[in-house]
C-alpha cells in the first residue's frame, strides 16, 4: 500500500521512483556450430538508471531455461542517477553438450534480473532458439555460420575425390588432386570438372528444400547423410561441393539467391574482400574476369549424365543482370577459414550400406582455351619484386584492355540503351546548347500504308521514313531509344539511379552519350567488339519519382574514350595524339564528323576495324585509367612524395620518415591546449594523432567503424589549418567527405573548405566557393582565445589533481584507487571483522608502508590458524558469549581459567579428604 502524503488540503499519492532500464540483445538462434566457432549469444547488455537518486550494490545477472547457455552475474558498485552502464564483457557460456545431441529446434526462456540485496528491482525476459546440431539458421541470423557446415573431412568426401581421380586417369589427365600445386587454371578447371563427374555419378536424388531457406535456415545434411539416404537438396549438394573443392586444395564459394544455392569455386587462389558478399556486380565480375567458375549443383541430381559446362551455363544465367533481384548473398569460405570459423567435427557414421544408386559418369569436358594465366599467391607479395615489376603490377591492375572492359566492349544492357539517331553531330549541338531531351521509345505504327507493328518495325532500317521521323523528334527536343516502351522506361529509371548513385559515393559523373562505334577485332580471334569513341557527359533529371528522366548537358567536358586510345596504342601501334587533349570543335560544342574522320583515316587499312555511326546512353568510368594515366606518366614526379617513393623503391626497408608520437599518458603534460586546435571531440589516442599531424613524417591511422576517425580527421584538417597548412582530404566514397566536410562546417570552418572532386565541383560552384571564403570577415579576438586556452588548462589541471589525488600512494604505501579496488574485489569474500589496536589515530590505521605490511602479515597468519581450526572444535566455543576480542577480554579469560584451576584442585583435595574419613580409601579410585 503507498504512502499517503496532503498538500494544501488535498491528497497525493507519493510518486514512485522508475524502476531501472534494462536493455539486453541476443542472437535469435545457436546451434552447436555457434559453440564450436565462439560466436556470441550475448550481443548486447546495458542498465539505465532513470531515477533521481544513485543506486549502489547491484547484481545484474542471466540466465536461461533450458541451460542452453551457463548463467552469469555482474557485479555493479553504484549507478548514478540518469546513467546508462554498457556491460563490455558480454561472455556467455554456451552448453556444448546439450547443443550436440539437439535433434530438433529447442525453444529457450532468458531471464535477465538486475537485484540489490534480496531486493529484484527490475526484470526483463526474452527467447533465443537452439537449432539441432545438423541445422543452419539461415542469412537473416548467422549467414556467415554456413561455412562450419562445409565439412572436407567426411567420408563420402574422400569417397569422390578418389573417384575423381579415376576419373582424371580414364581421360588421360593427371590423377593427383593437386589444388593450385599445378599453378594453372586449366588444371584448377579439370579439377572442379572431375569432381562434378564424379558427384553426378552417385545417382543422387534431388529433395525439395523448405520455402524460403536462405533466409530461414533448413537442417543440412552432411556429405555422409546424403550417401545414406540418397537425397540431397541444392543447399546440400552446394555445400557437398564446397567441402569437395576444399578438400581438393580449391577456394570453393556457395551462392544464394531466392529459394536457391548453388556453388563455385576460384581457378586460382584467390577470394572475396569480404567473407560475405551481397553485391552480385561483385560476383559477376569475378565471373566474367573468369577467375570464379560457378555452376547449377542440383543438375548433378538430375539421374544422367550432363556436362560440365552446361551446368556452368546455367548458373551464369542465373546471375545475369537481369536477376539481381533475386540474388541474396555469397559466401568465400576460404574468408570464412581465415577468420577461424571451422568445419563441424565429424560424427561416427551410421550404418554401412550406401543408398546412392551409380549411375553413369558424365564425360570430362575440356576447359576453355581463353581461361586466364594463372597469378601465384606469391605474386600478391609486391616487396619481393623489383621497383620496374611493382609499377608494372599496379599499371596492370588498373588498366584492364580486355573486352571484359565496357570502355573497349560494350553491348546493350539496363546501363547501356541504343539510340537512333541519324543526325549524331546534330545531337551533341542541341545538349551543347542546353536543350533538355526526352526519351521516347519507338513509333506504334510505321509509315503510312505499312502494317508493321512495334514488334516488327525498327529504326535500325534507316528507311527514310525511319531517318526522318527520327529528325523531326530530334528537333521537338526527343531522342528514340531502339527498344520497346517497357525497356525504355526502366532503362531510363535504372540509368538514373545508377549514375546518381555513382556520384553519391564515387563523386563523378559516370553517365555519358556515347557518339560514334569503333567496332574492332582482337588480334587471333573471329568475334568483333564496339567500342565507344566521343563520351559527352550527361545527367538525367527528374521532377518527381513518377516522371519520366529528361537528358540535359552536364558542366563535365566531352572527351575521347582514352582507354580506347591505350588500346590502340599498345596493342596495334595505332596513335591519335590529337584526341588525347582537347577535341575539335564547332560552332557549337565538339566537332563529331572530324573526330570520326581522323579515327576513319588511322584505322583504314586495319583488318576488321570500322567506324560506325551508333550512339549509346550508358555509365563508363575512368577512375582507374586516370590512376594508371599517373603512374605511368608521373612515376617521377610522384616519387617526390617520400611515402610514394618508399612503397616503390624500398617496401621493406623501414621508413625514413617515420613520426613520432606522445605518450596518450603525457599528452596533458608536454601539450598545452593552446597548442592543439581540435574543435571536434577528441580522447587521448586521438589527440596524439592530431597533435602528431602538425609534426614532420608520415603515419597511417587506422580504426573499425564507429571509432570516431571522421572526428579525427576533421580535427587534424582545423589543426592544420590553424598551422597555416594545405591540407588535401580524398576519399574512394563520397560519403566520407560529406562527413567531414559537414562537421567543420558545424564548427565554422566551412569556409575554409573547397570542394574540388564532386558533383558540386563544377567552375561555378568552384568559384562561388572561393568567393565565399574570400568575403567571409569573420575574426576571431586572439587575446579571447588566449584567455579560453588558459581557462581550459586550468580547468584540465584540476581534473588532473583530482587523477593525482586518486592514484597518490598514502601513508600505507597505496592509493585510494587501489583501495577502492580492493574493497570492490575482495569485499564478497570478507566475513571477519578484525578490529586493529588503535595505538596511533584510528583503529586500524597503518601509519607506514611497513606498518600496514605488518597488518597484512598478521590477518594471514589470522587465516592460517583458522584454516587448522577442525568443524568439530567449533562446538568446544558454544559457551562463549562475547562477539568481540580484545585484551581485556583475554586477560578475564586467562585469570578464569587460573582461578577454575585452583577451585578443581580444591574440589579434589576435598574429595580426598572426604573419602580418608568415611574409610572408603579402596573405593576413591572408583
Amino acid at each position: 500500500m503507498s504512502d499517503i502524503i496532503a498538500v494544501e488540503g488535498s491528497v497525493e499519492e507519493a510518486a514512485t521512483p522508475p524502476e531501472p532500464i534494462l536493455n539486453a540483445e541476443f542472437s535469435r538462434k545457436i546451434t552447436f556450430a555457434s559453440h564450436q566457432n565462439d560466436v556470441p549469444v550475448l550481443l548486447e547488455l546495458s542498465v539505465e538508471n532513470p531515477s533521481e537518486a544513485p543506486l549502489e550494490n547491484l547484481c545484474l545477472s542471466v540466465s536461461a531455461d533450458p541451460a542452453i547457455f551457463g548463467a552469469r552475474d555482474w557485479t555493479i558498485d553504484r549507478l548514478d542517477a540518469g546513467a546508462r552502464l554498457r556491460i563490455t564483457d558480454l561472455r556467455l557460456p554456451l552448453a556444448g553438450g546439450l547443443l550436440d545431441k539437439l535433434t530438433d529446434r529447442l525453444r529457450a526462456d532468458v531471464r535477465i534480473v538486475l537485484r540489490q540485496g534480496e531486493e529484484i528491482l527490475a526484470e526483463t525476459t526474452d527467447t533465443v532458439e537452439a537449432l539441432a546440431r545438423n541445422e543452419w539458421g539461415g542469412a537473416r541470423y548467422m549467414p556467415e555460420l554456413l561455412a562450419a557446415f562445409v565439412t572436407p573431412n567426411d567420408g563420402f568426401v574422400q569417397k569422390v575425390l578418389k573417384d575423381a581421380s579415376k576419373i582424371l586417369i580414364e581421360g588421360g589427365r593427371d590423377g593427383s588432386i593437386n589444388g593450385y600445386q599445378s599453378k594453372s587454371t586449366q588444371r584448377s578447371w579439370e579439377l572442379m570438372s572431375a569432381i562434378w563427374a564424379a558427384v553426378s555419378a552417385q545417382g543422387l536424388t534431388y529433395a525439395v528444400p523448405p520455402a524460403s531457406f536462405e533466409t530461414t535456415g533448413q537442417k543440412v545434411r552432411l556429405p555422409s547423410d546424403i550417401r545414406h539416404t540418397g537425397l540431397s537438396t541444392c543447399l546440400d549438394t552446394a555445400l557437398l561441393f564446397a567441402a569437395a573443392f576444399e578438400q581438393a586444395g580449391l577456394h570453393p564459394v556457395v551462392v544464394f539467391t531466392k529459394g536457391h544455392a548453388f556453388a563455385g569455386a576460384w581457378l586460382q587462389p584467390a577470394w572475396f574482400p569480404t567473407m560475405t558478399v551481397d553485391d552480385p556486380l561483385v560476383v559477376r565480375k569475378a565471373k566474367d574476369l573468369r577467375e570464379l567458375v560457378l555452376f547449377e549443383t542440383t543438375m548433378a541430381t538430375a539421374g544422367h549424365p550432363l556436362p560440365f559446362t552446361k551446368a556452368i551455363n546455367e548458373a551464369n544465367r542465373q546471375i545475369a543482370e537481369e536477376h539481381d533481384g533475386d540474388f541474396v548473398y555469397a559466401l568465400d569460405i576460404h574468408q570464412a577459414r581465415k577468420r577461424s570459423i571451422q568445419p563441424l567435427s565429424s560424427l561416427s557414421e551410421v550404418g554401412t550400406e550406401d543408398a546412392t544408386a551409380p549411375t553413369a559418369v558424365p564425360p570430362l569436358d575440356i576447359p576453355p582455351d581463353d581461361l586466364p594465366a594463372f597469378e601465384q599467391a606469391d605474386d600478391l607479395d609486391l616487396s619481393e619484386k623489383t621497383p620496374e615489376e611493382r609499377l608494372a603490377t599496379w599499371k596492370r591492375s588498373l588498366l584492364d584492355l580486355s573486352r571484359r572492359n565496357r570502355l573497349l566492349n560494350v553491348k546493350p544492357s539496363s546501363t547501356a540503351l541504343p539510340i537512333f539517331c541519324p543526325d549524331p553531330g546534330r545531337l551533341e549541338d542541341l545538349l551543347a546548347g542546353g536543350a533538355r531531351l526526352r526519351l521516347t521509345p519507338p513509333p506504334e505504327k510505321g509509315p503510312k500504308g505499312s502494317d508493321s507493328d512495334r514488334a516488327q518495325f525498327t529504326l535500325r532500317t534507316g528507311d527514310d521514313w525511319a531517318r526522318n521521323h527520327a529528325l523531326d523528334s530530334l528537333e521537338r527536343k526527343e531522342i528514340i531509344a531502339n527498344t520497346d516502351p517497357k525497356t525504355v522506361e526502366k532503362a531510363g529509371i535504372d540509368l538514373y539511379r545508377k549514375a546518381r548513385a555513382d556520384i553519391e559515393e564515387g563523386g563523378s559523373n559516370t553517365l555519358f552519350l556515347a557518339l560514334g562505334m569503333l567496332r574492332w577485332t582482337p588480334t587471333g580471334t573471329s568475334n568483333d567488339s564496339r567500342a565507344p569513341m566521343i563520351l559527352v557527359p550527361v545527367r538525367l533529371e527528374r521532377a518527381s519519382a513518377r516522371s519520366k528522366p529528361v537528358l540535359v548537358r552536364h558542366d563535365d567536358d566531352t572527351v575521347f574514350n582514352l582507354t580506347l586510345l591505350q588500346m590502340l596504342k599498345q596493342d596495334f601501334g595505332i596513335d591519335l595524339p590529337d584526341l588525347a587533349g582537347e577535341l575539335p570543335r564547332d560552332d557549337s560544342g565538339v566537332d563529331v564528323a572530324r573526330i570520326w574522320d581522323l579515327v576513319r583515316h588511322r584505322v583504314r587499312n586495319v583488318p576488321g576495324f570500322e567506324v560506325t555511326e551508333d550512339v549509346i546512353l550508358g555509365t563508363f568510368s575512368f577512375a582507374k585509367y586516370l590512376m594508371w594515366k599517373d603512374l605511368a606518366d608521373r612515376t617521377e614526379r610522384l616519387k617526390e612524395a617520400p611515402l610514394v617513393r618508399h612503397l616503390i623503391d624500398t617496401p621493406r626497408a623501414p621508413f625514413a620518415t617515420p613520426s613520432s608520437f606522445i605518450e596518450p599518458r603525457e599528452i596533458d603534460r608536454r601539450i598545452a591546449p593552446s597548442d592543439v586546435f581540435a574543435p571536434l571531440n577528441a580522447d587521448s589516442g586521438q589527440l596524439v594523432a592530431v597533435h602528431a599531424s602538425g609534426q614532420e613524417g608520415d603515419f597511417v591511422l587506422e580504426g573499425p567503424p564507429g571509432t570516431g576517425k571522421s572526428e579525427t580527421i576533421g580535427n587534424i584538417i582545423a589543426h592544420n589549418l590553424a598551422l597555416g597548412n594545405r591540407v588535401l582530404f580524398v576519399s574512394e566514397k563520397m560519403a566520407a567527405l560529406d562527413v567531414v566536410y559537414r562537421r567543420l562546417k558545424e564548427v565554422g570552418l566551412g569556409d575554409f573548405c573547397l570542394e574540388l572532386h564532386s558533383n558540386k565541383a563544377n567552375k561555378k560552384a568552384v568559384l562561388d566557393q572561393l568567393d565565399s571564403a574570400w568575403s567571409s570577415h569573420d575574426t576571431l579576438d586572439q587575446a579571447e582565445w588566449v584567455r579560453e586556452a588558459e581557462r581550459l588548462a586550468e580547468l584540465r589541471d584540476r581534473l588532473n589533481g583530482l587523477v593525482d589525488a586518486l592514484h597518490s600512494p598514502g601513508p600505507a604505501g597505496i592509493s585510494a584507487r587501489d583501495a577502492m579496488g580492493r574493497t570492490l574485489r575482495y569485499g564478497d569474500l570478507h566475513r571477519v571483522a578484525l578490529d586493529w589496536p588503535a595505538r596511533q589515530g584510528p583503529v586500524g590505521f597503518a601509519p607506514t608502508p611497513e606498518a600496514f605490511d605488518g597488518l597484512c602479515t598478521a590477518a594471514r597468519r589470522l587465516g592460517q590458524r583458522f584454516s587448522e581450526t577442525e568443524p568439530e572444535d567449533f562446538e568446544s566455543f558454544a559457551g562463549i558469549g562475547t562477539e568481540e576480542w580484545n585484551f581485556a577480554w583475554q586477560g578475564q579469560v586467562v585469570e578464569a581459567a587460573r582461578r577454575l584451576g585452583q577451585a578443581a584442585q580444591a574440589l579434589l583435595d576435598a574429595r580426598d579428604a572426604l573419602a580418608q574419613r568415611l574409610d572408603l580409601t579402596g573405593t576413591a579410585s572408583r
